[in-house]
């Protein structure tokens, strides 16, 4: 048991030197909301079916998750990832103007890397880390490091304060003043909320009436097969694997169902279908990064059993005008349609379309929207998010007092940190985790010079971290490891003489070829996780 108690004795000296010198990591606090996902779909405890409590919002912190304290996003997404599958949490938010705290009973879902998430992401801060190029902000001269600091003309306190303000100016564009502190040099941008149409359902896409935006190419990966194929940034994905006009959800499904098996694309560009034939995917990827096409009021396909599915139209139309009011976007079409008053029974919406046909046709086409249609379209959200601009992160810095204080903190999270990799563990046997989520040598190298590179703090709570799992793996009862020698010596104390010599070099073989498939698994994921990282 030396190894370990000294694994453990290193661990809890990295966190108290570490905690000491002080660590940041992203708040608790919601900045993002899955669409669908559980902290969008589920209301507060005691406020059932009042759409003011329907899911997390923007600028709520999370405080605790089944009366455990959260402290940071990285406390918040263990707790949840390590939960039992299929099984209700409990998070408690505080929000503000609220007198207390708000509790949320929701059931995580399987995330993106297949952990258990409930679908939120951390809140930014006002300065720029990274945007797009080009883009209308990268045009207009914004950089990173610059800060924001007004909207219309009016100082914004936080990054939730902004967003908020954007949003309920319900897509009509504001204007955002950048200022680079040390240079003294002011931009200002217009910006935009867009529109997240209606998510009725998990088994389809958000929508207005049963009318799907396209799916456009935002961007292709020239090392993918989609560029040697012809794609290109701009293009609307008109049909894929026999799909016609995919949403992004069946876009990522299709090719990941391809495997490395052909599958046919055909865009929309120039007004025009373009076949670009067969693409192999690499990697279950073909290089292309897919997103809705909000900017315009182009339609990509006709939800069945909807209030539009009688036009039938077809994909590439273009709506025009609805009741006679011009729209060029998504989000002058929500903005209309939340107009109308939802307080009548039925209401009649003309509208105005120009047909994907060889001459393009207009017509008018004419529908009754009844008061469970008016009603629904209440439930159309908006965001105020960016695109092409990405914030830095809002840290919370954990950082002791004093040296007992330190200690103490040190204990704390080595004894959290254990609980987490023997939970982990569990997770593993009943399918919550797999072992593609674990790393191995090449991955702990690269994280360690990720953690360097942000600072010596990071370095030491990495170290202490790796301490930590390296003394829960080496006590676990595996033969060849110190837990599988202290398993054998268990079983001579309590059959009184030790087990035998050839049951003990079974065992130790065994353990040897266990360890050595782990450690060739483990170093395969890594290596492949860097590679589609490059």
């Amino acid at each position: 048991s030396a190894g370990v108690i000294m694994n453990l004795i290193f661990g809890i000296g990295f966190f108290v030197v570490a905690f000491t010198w002080g660590v940041r990591f992203p708040s608790a606090v919601v900045g993002a909301v899955e669409l669908g996902s559980p902290s969008a779909t589920t209301y507060a405890q005691g406020h059932e079916n009042d759409p003011d409590y329907l899911g997390l919002r923007l600028g709520d912190r999370v405080i605790q998750v089944d009366g455990a304290e959260v402290g940071d996003n990285l406390e918040l997404i263990l707790s949840v990832a390590l939960g039992k599958k299929d099984t209700s949490r409990t998070i408690l938010v505080e929000r503000k103007d609220e007198q207390g705290p708000l509790a949320f009973e929701m059931v995580p879902q399987p995330a993106a890397e297949g952990l258990l998430a409930i679908g939120v992401a951390p809140i930014s801060t006002l300065t720029v880390a990274w945007l797009r190029e080009p883009s209308t902000a990268f045009e207009a001269g914004v950089k990173p490091d610059m800060r924001v600091e007004a909207m219309d003309g009016r100082p914004v306190a936080d990054y939730a304060e902004l967003s908020r303000a954007i949003t309920k100016k319900r897509g009509e564009a504001v204007l955002v003043t950048f200022v680079d502190h040390v240079t003294g040099q002011t931009v200002q941008v217009k910006q935009s909320a867009s529109p997240l149409l209606v998510d009725r359902s998990n088994d389809e896409p958000a929508n207005l009436l049963g009318l799907v935006p396209p799916t456009k190419i935002w961007s292709v990966n020239p090392q993918y097969p989609a560029h040697a194929a012809g794609a290109a940034s701009g293009d609307l994905i008109a049909n894929l694997g026999g799909e016609a006009w995919p949403d992004q959800d069946q876009v990522f499904d299709l090719v990941k169902s391809a495997r490395n098996r052909p599958i046919n694309l055909t865009v929309w560009r120039d007004g025009r279908a373009v076949a670009l034939g067969p693409i192999t995917p690499k990697d279950g990827k073909i290089g292309i990064e897919p997103g809705p096409l909000l900017a315009e009021s182009i339609v990509g396909r006709t939800l069945p059993t909807t209030p539009a599915a009688a036009w039938n139209l077809p994909g590439g139309s273009r709506i025009l005008s609805l009741n006679g009011t011009p729209v060029d976007s998504w989000a002058d079409m929500q903005r209309f349609l939340q107009s109308l008053d939802s307080d009548l029974e039925k209401v009649e919406l003309q509208v105005g379309c120009r047909l994907s046909l060889a001459d393009r046709p207009d017509e008018v086409q004419f529908l009754v929207l009844g008061k469970s249609h008016l009603e629904e379209l209440d439930l159309a959200q908006w965001t105020g998010g960016w695109r092409d601009v990405q914030f830095t992160i809002l840290q919370t810095l954990i950082k002791s007092e004093n040296p007992l204080d330190a200690t103490l903190l040190g204990f704390e999270k080595t004894i959290q940190f254990m609980q987490h990799a023997y939970l982990m563990l569990v997770r593993m046997v009943q399918g919550t985790v797999q072992v593609k989520h674990i790393q191995g040598p090449v991955g702990i190298i690269h994280a360690g010079t990720k953690f360097t590179q942000k600072g010596g703090p990071y370095l030491l709570f990495f170290l202490g971290l790796l301490s930590v799992n390296l003394a829960v793996i080496n006590f676990l009862p595996i033969p060849i490891a110190d837990g599988g020698h202290a398993t054998f010596l268990m079983i001579e104390k309590l059959k009184g003489s030790p087990v035998s010599a050839r049951i003990q070099g079974a065992a130790m073989y065994f353990g040897l070829a266990l360890i050595a498939v782990v450690f060739f698994v483990v170093t395969y994921n890594d290596i492949v996780r860097l590679l589609r990282l490059q």
